[in-house]
Parts: structure tokens; C-alpha cells; sequence
């Protein structure tokens, strides 16, 4: 089944409702049945391949991926993963993935609350210093999620890419990069 984005109106202001109550923390073992059943709402499928990658993930710690949650009081309303790739015909390095927002929680400020806290993380490890770029992949179609980075300095750097296991749908997949440090 096609995945689809979500409706996306680009001079729409972020909905005027505030979000109270929006908490965002590292995920626990026992946030992630809760994570897989949101990522299969949105693709539209069952959560137990999702449940069991995202064991395998957080299993592989800070150092190579790290999940955070989102709380709007006490309900989980997104996740979003940051993880260091080595993918074929990719430059190696920190990717920000996965971010998947309840539908009825999208256009409130999450998503870039969320990506600005996956940079805030990022930023605050030890070796920060040694990390000369920040990438993140999307599908052409996928408009919201590619004027969110853009408006947070993400910048195109290669179209047409491959990433194992991620489909492209409706469209073709594009890299994109963040210089951190001051080097470019």
C-alpha cells in the first residue's frame, strides 16, 4: 500500500492551538510497543516488524542510534531517531530518521520540537567535534517533512539516492546535509 503523507499546506501557519503539555525523552524498552503501533498506523501495516527494529536499535545504544519520544500530557503523540548510517553510495555519518507524528497531533510544532531536540542532542555528546555533517533522506513528494528541514539549514545535495530497506514512494529519494562545527 502507498504511503501517504501528510496534507500539506505550505503557506498555512502551524495551527494557532499550543501544544501544553509536550514532553519529549529518551525512549525505554517499554515505550517501544507504543512507538511500533504508530509507525504502523501511518504505514498501514502491523507492528510487529516495526517492534522488533526498534529493539535492535535501541539495543545498539548512543553510539549508534538514540530514540526519543514525544508526550502531549501523557499520550505518545511521535517519535523521532537519530542513528549513524554507513550506507552503500552514502557518505557514513549521523542521519536523522523516523520521525512519525500522530495525525492528529501534525501542524502544531512538533516535528521541528523534535528535530531541534535531535540536534540539541547531537550537539551536546563528547565527540560533537569530530561530526562535520548532519544528513537526513527524504522521498520528492514528501513536502512537509522537506520544508521542516530546509527551514532548519538542511540544504539538497544528491537526488536519485538509494537507502537499504526505505522506498521512495511516489517519488524519487533525496539527500540532504547540515554542516555543523563551521565546516563545510
Amino acid at each position: 500500500m502507498t504511503k501517504k503523507f501528510v496534507r500539506y499546506i505550505p503557506d498555512r501557519p502551524v495551527d494557532a492551538v499550543p501544544v501544553v503539555g509536550l514532553k519529549i525523552d529518551d525512549a525505554t524498552c517499554g515505550d517501544l510497543p507504543a512507538v511500533a503501533d504508530l509507525i504502523a498506523q501511518r504505514e498501514r501495516n502491523d507492528p510487529a516488524s516495526h517492534l522488533q527494529y526498534l529493539k535492535a536499535q535501541i539495543g545498539e545504544g548512543p553510539d549508534s542510534c538514540q530514540i526519543f519520544i514525544v508526550r502531549v500530557e501523557q499520550e505518545l503523540v511521535a517519535y523521532a531517531r537519530i542513528s549513524r548510517h554507513h550506507y552503500p553510495d552514502l557518505p557514513a555519518g549521523w542521519y536523522l530518521t523516523g520521525l512519525v507524528i500522530a495525525d492528529d497531533q501534525q501542524r502544531r510544532g512538533i516535528g521541528r520540537a523534535v528535530t531541534e531536540h535531535r540536534l540539541h542532542w547531537l550537539r551536546s555528546r563528547s565527540d560533537f567535534d569530530q561530526i562535520d555533517q548532519l544528513y537526513y533522506f527524504a522521498s520528492s513528494r514528501n513536502d512537509a517533512s522537506r520544508d521542516l528541514h530546509a527551514r532548519l539549514g538542511f540544504t539538497e545535495i544528491e537526488r536519485n539516492i538509494s537507502v537499504p530497506g526505505c522506498t521512495f514512494e511516489d517519488g524519487i529519494g533525496i539527500l540532504y546535509s547540515l554542516p555543523l562545527n563551521g565546516r563545510h
